[in-house]
């Protein structure tokens, strides 16, 4: 399902955890959609997980 989730709970903590991350300086990504891994040098994750 790749229709975008603009609720107020999809984004609850956003700024909370940007502000964490900021302090911390480590890079980290939202998934956006599923991704299932086909060879064994890829990285599967699932939408909403947070990649670092």
């Amino acid at each position: 399902d790749l229709t975008p989730d603009y609720s107020m709970e999809s984004h609850q903590r956003d700024h909370e955890n940007f502000l964490v991350v900021s302090r911390n300086r480590r890079r980290r990504a939202k998934a956006l959609l599923d991704f299932e891994r086909h060879d064994d040098d890829e990285l599967g994750f699932r939408k909403n997980d947070i990649i670092t």
